[in-house]
């Protein structure tokens, strides 16, 4: 059984909206001019439900797949609409309003979590171990330009207007999502056994007991602290000391966005002519390169350079782990193992967002900067992914 078109529309406006919204919340409160500890709340809020993620994973081994991924896309327009109401109906003041993103920004997370370790699992019980990379290249060519190249181009003048219309748009939109989401199947049997802590715990042992999944998901966990960090400052450092304008800073994204997709489209045909591990290598190395941009030139020309060069390459580093931890695990577990990779790898990024925001706060951006990249660089060279 292969993925329905229908399943890559229900996962490409979903996307969109996630990252809309996610994308939103972060510029709207740094262009109003939130402190970059109130940045680094916010974010650490839009990641903080990937520490549920071991719970979703149990949740979609019992129910399913597509089963998860209709009732997600059920509720992601009634939260979004009852926040959007609310906002309407009680007219925060500016003080409170970072309150608002808080919880916006949970929502969020909590909606594009389960969306995302449900897509994943779904296509690992769908497709042939042999058109793995290729299906998650396509997953995550729609992913960046969603989240990379879409989003960021609207949100940088969705800022200017209000914020009650720009989340009620989006639950207006989230609703549309439901019907593609009412014709997925389900690929794969699921468990019977009631829900337990054991359980739980299943698809994190498995991972831990295999030496390649437990290196990959401890760098990955530390990339994603770090970059968390790095983008809680980052984008106060670009906004506020660069005075580079939103709709510039989206323009740029959208063009990284667009080398990242065609990255993510072209990573099967590229990692079957380097082999996994030179694949690997040169995604690992993209992401480190990525990392010292802001450290070498204030300049958006040289930074957008950087970023969409290194942005082609990237995806090869996702999207082989991605695939070979499909084929490294059984059918009945995948779910689980999944969601315990994403709460070792994404589950702790709520860390670096605040120790981000609070560590610039007190020390300057610079400090915050260049520690990611050392630190990245460094756990990259320990664990080897790109070695099986």
């Amino acid at each position: 059984m292969y993925p329905t078109l229908t399943f890559y529309l229900c996962i490409t406006g979903t996307n969109l909206l996630d990252g809309i919204l996610g994308s939103y919340i972060i510029m709207s409160a740094a262009a109003s001019g939130a402190s970059p500890a109130v940045v680094g709340l916010i974010s650490a809020a839009a990641v903080a439900p990937w520490l549920f993620s071991l719970l979703l994973g149990t949740v979609l081994d019992h129910l399913g797949a597509s089963r998860v991924l209709r009732i997600v896309t059920f509720i992601r327009p009634t939260a979004i609409g009852l926040i959007a109401l609310c906002h309407w109906i009680s007219q925060f003041p500016p003080d409170w309003s970072f309150l608002l993103w808080v919880v916006l920004a949970l929502i969020n997370g909590a909606v594009d979590m389960a969306t995302d370790i449900s897509a994943q699992t779904y296509l690992g019980q769908c497709v042939p171990p042999a058109q793995l990379v290729r299906s998650y290249g396509l997953l995550s060519s729609i992913q960046v330009v969603c989240a990379s190249l879409l989003a960021p181009a609207v949100v940088g003048f969705l800022v200017t207007i209000p914020f009650s219309w720009v989340v009620g748009g989006a639950a207006l939109g989230a609703l549309l999502m439901v019907f593609p989401a009412l014709t997925l199947n389900q690929p794969a049997p699921i468990i019977t056994e009631p829900l337990s802590p054991q359980l739980a715990g299943a698809g994190l042992k498995a991972l831990w007991q295999n030496n390649w999944l437990r290196r990959t998901a401890l760098s990955v966990s530390t990339l994603n602290i770090m970059n968390s960090a790095a983008g809680a400052v980052g984008m106060v450092y670009l906004l506020q000391e660069l005075h580079i304008k939103p709709e510039h800073l989206g323009i740029v994204w959208s063009l990284v966005g667009v080398a990242s997709a065609a990255g993510g489209y072209l990573a099967g045909k590229l990692s079957t002519a380097l082999g996994f591990s030179a694949a690997v290598f040169l995604g690992a190395t993209a992401l480190v390169l990525s990392d010292a941009a802001l450290l070498l030139s204030a300049s958006l020309s040289f930074l957008a350079a950087t970023w969409i060069l290194t942005g082609f390459f990237t995806p090869l580093f996702a999207v082989n782990l991605m695939s070979q931890r499909q084929r490294s695990v059984p059918l009945m577990v995948l779910g689980r193992v999944n969601a315990a990779f994403q709460f070792l790898g994404i589950g702790s990024a709520p860390i670096g967002s605040l120790l981000g925001g609070f560590c610039a706060s007190a020390w300057g951006v610079w400090p915050v900067l260049l520690a990611v990249f050392l630190i990245n660089a460094v756990t990259l060279l320990i664990n080897k992914p790109w070695s099986r």
